[in-house]
């Protein structure tokens, strides 16, 4: 089975940084790394270059380039998905949506005093961010995200549409 693409997203596509994490990709994201700096990142870690620049866009490069239209994040994901198939999230490791890195499972009893009591005692499935320690569970935003992913219709890899 052939592996996720990787991204490296532009700064103006930080929304779309983020569901590309929430949909469980490695997604480089820097508000900082911009024009060259991201296209040099993207050829040394094998990523998808993700852009709005079309000067950027038109670069003679060997990175893959996807070139970005639209302003609103849901048409980007299909703009994106259209290259790329973002379906199948099930399939793909949870990351944390601030910083990349693959969440751990971490057990209730080693929660944080930050997560709230009502939370330890109707949850069991708990994930932390090595890097930045966020704790993660699945909430009711969590069913929202699923539903949204769900109406967005994204394409499975190896071309199959999911079912409505």
């Amino acid at each position: 089975m052939t592996p996720p693409p990787c991204f490296a997203v532009d700064r103006t596509l930080g929304r779309l940084a983020r569901w590309l994490r929430l949909l469980r990709f490695d997604t480089a994201y820097r508000s900082d790394l911009l024009g060259a700096r991201l296209l040099t990142l993207a050829a040394r870690e094998g990523r998808v270059l993700v852009t709005r620049d079309a000067t950027l866009a038109r670069a003679r490069t060997g990175v893959a380039i996807v070139h970005i239209a639209s302003d609103h994040f849901r048409e980007q994901l299909r703009e994106l998905d259209r290259r790329y198939p973002l379906g199948g999230v099930e399939r793909r490791e949870p990351r944390c949506a601030a910083c990349n890195v693959l969440l751990e499972p971490v057990a209730g009893s080693a929660l944080p005093a930050s997560v709230p009591e009502y939370v330890r005692r109707t949850q069991s499935d708990f994930r932390r961010c090595p890097r930045c320690r966020r704790i993660y569970w699945p909430a009711t935003h969590r069913a929202h995200m699923d539903a949204e992913i769900r109406a967005l219709a994204l394409t499975l890899p190896g071309g199959v549409e999911p079912e409505p």
